[in-house]
Formats: C-alpha cells, structure tokens, sequence
C-alpha cells in the first residue's frame, strides 16, 4: 500500500491544505470515486468502498509506504492500517519517510524507497 486512502469517512473531512476547501468530499462523491453523493448520503457505500473494513480478511503480508507530511492523503490513513493489521495478528511492515509528501524527493528517501520494496519481494515471493 502506498500513499492510499484506505478509511473514506475519516477521509471525507480532509481539506486542502492551501484552500481549505472540502476537496476530499469532492474527490470521493463526483470525481474520482464517483460515490454519488455525500457521506451522510450514502454511509453504505463509503465503507464500501473502505478497505480499512476488510482488514480481517487479509492474509498476504502487507508493505505500507507513506510520507509523513504527506498532504493529498494524510499519513494516519497508511498509520491506521499498520495499526489495525497489528491488532488482527497480521505481517505488516509500515516505511514512513519523514519530510515526504506524495511520493519520495529526497535521494536517500527514493533509494530506501526502491530497497525496501525489493528487500519486500525478496522475502515474500523468492520463499
């Protein structure tokens, strides 16, 4: 999992971080997820569509990547999934990279970035 939205009603409130608009309920109602309305709307299809709610169902080990000022999709949203596939016994890893926003800038950020995934590979598919 990288930089993803995984609880849609705590991701509904998100606003922009420039703007202050409500750009997260337009993302998440009209444009990208298309979920037809707001979240007081249609409750049903924002846990739906919430992976964060399937989390007792997983079973492969999970890699979770995320920078810590990332402000497109806040970290506590890859934060909430650590905690939660911890909670349910599950293998999970969680690389925060601190200063990073959507994505790795920093050289040393990328190169760990691309390490830890293949290091992720490695472990789990050459078994």
């Amino acid at each position: 999992m990288m930089n993803g939205p995984s609880d849609l009603p705590a991701y509904y409130g998100v606003m922009d971080n420039e703007t202050g608009a409500p750009a997260k309920a337009v993302e998440l109602s009209t444009v990208y997820w298309k979920l037809g309305g707001t979240l007081w709307q249609y409750p049903e299809r924002y846990i739906k569509n919430s992976p964060i709610f399937d989390l007792d169902q997983v079973t492969t080990p999970v890699l979770i990547i995320h920078g810590t000022e990332d402000y497109n999709v806040p970290v506590t949203q890859g934060r909430e999934v650590y905690t939660d596939l911890n909670l349910l016994g599950r293998e999970v890893e969680l690389r925060q990279y601190d200063g990073e926003g959507h994505g790795q800038r920093d050289f040393a950020n990328a190169a760990d970035f691309v390490y830890s995934q293949i290091k992720w590979f490695d472990d789990h598919l050459k078994k």
